[in-house]
């Protein structure tokens, strides 16, 4: 994994903010939540989920912070880091950017729009001002992506209303009339870009971006949102895991459904053992940023900047640092603004800001990355290594193989110069550690303390042999390799313990000797089971004993099926593998 870069000095510290304020002309309306409906007996009404104040917020929270100043002839105050321009509405004749069917579909908000508007869908209202607003919404865009094509600045941010990432080439959809993320990319790729990368972390299922290029492989899809299904016929799309595209766009959408309630660590965790392994082997020229802070919910002030600060770091790494940052939703008329500057901060790598209206917490390492101490302030350790993906040869492949180290702190230069190809590192205790806890594996263990230990992952019943072999095996690998990375068959636990035992397992079909790995497919396997009784204590004591039983059975230190083997004899095998695989032709040959 290419560790994220600092931004350069000059014109790539600044977000070049596309606003313009014909866009709260949309009036939604006032009802009961995202309805014109009155009841006739509640005396106050509330405004429309998708209301103006929210975008007078969060252009008011860029604009009021420390260090001002006036740019481009604007009379406004800006912070120095941001710089405003006006939009140009879309042209909607003639338009390239338009295929036959939307072309339809535009007509039918034309008329609709012509006789005063009307509700497209569940909770979409088109009302006087609306289209017009939409048209400067996708201009917004347009103008945001043009701005970086035509070179005038890295990174330019649509600050716009409607949303768009529910519009769909032939339908509105929550709250969205027309795809301008859809637009701006088709508008990049007609300009040069040969493929152009798509992360959206709205809360909600980026279907309308999805299904725009769902037949399309220049195009890589990555939707982070909460595992919310289909909400209807206009939203047919489920958002779930098997949603891969069709023809050549099989295996171009990944979809990352997310058990409600994540928070900061399950975003960071799957920003970067998911996204950012698929945008990496995607290898886009474009990078576009799909931004809705309706996921406060759960994510923080500092899970925005986190995911700003990679996105970025992937920017920099693969499209020259040139990304779109596009605005979607975002419904907590206060809070939302905050989190609007905190992933700003986080795309520029600035410092947070003095003051907050919410406490933070500092997230933890989970799971527990593991390696093995050679001496003078080194760690050799195990992490998937390049063009070490084996399955289904897309990038469907990540689901499958998975491993790094603290993503809040790339490796310091020294270490960065010694990552290999091969998956097994050499690293400074201070990068291994990565602000994380140090802990030592316990081996040798007795039956009483492994099953008292909960957690799995921290110790083993088999004994460890002298450090002096334990050091040449880490060694020899590191030279020569540790074979796939596989989050259940070949992790960094099971590096660890190889080091330290010579175990490896002779039956291939098991996992492998990963606690970490058996507690998690222990803890699946009990879940089911604990329903064989109708009695609450017997469920719990039953998953907690199928829980128990499956990690000591699976231990390294118990298990008949795991054999000594020399770490000579282990990497001849393993090349006699590799050398297997390279002559069988790839996905794309």
């Amino acid at each position: 994994m290419a560790p994220a870069e600092a931004p350069q000095q000059g014109d790539n510290e600044i977000v070049h903010v596309f606003w313009d304020g014909r866009m709260l002309a949309h009036d939604t309306g006032m009802g009961v939540f995202d309805t014109l409906f009155d009841p006739g007996f509640l005396e106050v009404l509330e405004p429309h989920p998708e209301s103006s104040d929210r975008m007078r917020n969060m252009v008011a929270s860029s604009k009021r912070v420390p260090s001002t100043t006036s740019f481009h002839g604007t009379g406004e105050d800006l912070p120095s880091y941001l710089s405003c321009f006006r939009s140009t509405p879309l042209v909607l004749s003639p338009s390239p950017l338009f295929t036959p069917d939307r072309k339809g579909y535009i007509k039918e908000l034309q008329e609709a729009d012509a006789a005063g508007g009307r509700e497209l869908c569940g909770g979409t209202m088109l009302r006087p001002g609306s289209f017009d607003a939409a048209l400067v919404a996708a201009g917004t865009t347009l103008s945001a992506m043009h701005h970086i094509l035509d070179g005038h600045g890295k990174i330019a941010y649509a600050l716009e209303r409607p949303p768009d990432h529910h519009a769909q080439p032939a339908q509105a959809d929550g709250y969205c009339f027309l795809n301008n993320a859809g637009l701006a990319i088709k508008l990049a790729l007609s300009s040069g870009c040969k493929r152009v990368a798509v992360v959206d972390i709205d809360v909600h299922y980026g279907n309308g971006t999805t299904e725009g290029f769902y037949n399309s492989n220049d195009v890589l899809t990555i939707s982070l949102h909460m595992n919310h299904g289909s909400w209807g016929p206009s939203h047919p799309q489920g958002g779930s895991i098997d949603e891969l595209g069709e023809g050549r766009g099989l295996g171009f959408n990944l979809n990352i459904p997310l058990p409600n309630g994540t928070g900061d660590k399950g975003y960071e965790y799957a920003m970067m053992e998911l996204v950012t392994p698929a945008v990496t082997k995607f290898v886009p020229d474009m990078v576009v940023m799909v931004i809705g802070q309706d996921s406060s919910a759960c994510l923080t002030m500092a899970g925005y900047r986190r995911i700003g600060e990679i996105l970025r770091g992937l920017a920099n790494v693969h499209s020259k640092g040139r990304m779109l940052i596009d605005q979607e939703g975002g419904y907590h008329v206060a809070y939302s603004a905050y989190c609007v500057h905190e992933t700003l901060e986080g795309v520029l790598r600035l410092p947070s800001s003095p003051s907050r209206p919410y406490c933070l917490l500092p997230a933890g390492r989970s799971p527990a990355h593991q390696g093995i101490y050679v001496g003078d302030d080194k760690v050799i350790h195990f992490t998937r290594g390049e063009g070490q993906e084996m399955g289904t040869g897309t990038v469907l492949d990540i689901l499958l193989v998975s491993s790094s180290l603290n993503p809040r702190h790339p490796p310091c230069p020294n270490c960065a110069q010694q990552q290999g190809s091969n998956g097994v590192v050499s690293s400074c205790l201070s990068c291994f550690l990565a602000g994380g806890y140090l802990y030592r594996f316990e081996y040798s263990v007795s039956p009483a303390f492994f099953l008292a230990k909960a957690r799995g992952g921290t110790c083993t019943c088999a004994d460890a042999d002298p450090a002096e072999t334990v050091i040449h095996r880490a060694t020899h690998l590191l030279e020569n390799g540790f074979g796939c990375y596989n989050i259940f068959k070949n992790n960094c636990e099971d590096f660890a313990i190889y080091c330290k035992t010579g175990l490896i397992s002779a039956d291939e079909r098991t996992i492998g000797q990963s606690g970490q790995a058996m507690s998690f497919l222990a803890a699946a396997f009990s879940s089911p089971l604990r329903l064989a009784t109708s009695n609450v204590y017997g469920m719990a004591v039953t998953a907690i004993g199928v829980y128990c039983a499956s990690r000591y059975a699976a231990d390294v230190g118990m298990r008949s099926s795991v054999m000594k083997v020399s770490v000579e004899d282990l990497t001849a095998r393993l090349g006699d593998v590799n050398g297997m695989l390279s002559r069988v032709p790839s996905v794309a040959d």
